[in-house]
């Protein structure tokens, strides 16, 4: 199990849901570990369960198929954005949970191509807009 804290306050959680657990195999990540080390260790994964937007970003950059948990409406924005599905968090029963993680599993493959292929048109338009900005910002200048 890799659990990722992405503040100080994720790592205390983590390492109370870790002693309680008895889980001696759950990994958890600090938050001052680098991003290329947290998207290098994002893409070993099959799928990832989320509830902030910020891990739901990287599991999506590192074109990682996830499962997000609504405690915001960002989370089901950008879930939706992105064609990857997302629960409530007050839905968080084992049946709700397990049958949503069990499709993300089974269809991970799928989400994973959908998540690659708008990412790279995420990046293509990034990179579009980055050229147009610096030729629109030189080009006053010749």
């Amino acid at each position: 199990y890799l659990y990722v804290a992405l503040n100080k306050e994720d790592l205390h959680v983590g390492r109370e849901i870790k002693k309680r657990l008895h889980e001696s195999q759950m990994v958890i990540l600090d938050p001052e570990e680098n991003m290329s080390t947290l998207l290098g260790i994002l893409q070993q994964l099959d799928f990832m369960v989320g509830m902030r937007l910020h891990s739901l970003i990287l599991s999506a950059a590192a074109r990682i198929p996830f499962l997000g948990i609504h405690l915001h409406d960002k989370i089901s924005s950008f879930g939706k954005d992105v064609n990857q599905p997302v629960i409530r968090f007050h839905d968080l029963q084992k049946g709700v949970l397990y049958s949503n993680l069990e499709l993300v599993f089974k269809e991970r493959k799928r989400y994973q191509n959908q998540l690659s292929a708008l990412i790279e048109d995420l990046v293509t338009e990034s990179k579009d807009n980055l050229i147009n900005n610096i030729i629109i910002k030189y080009d006053k200048t010749g």
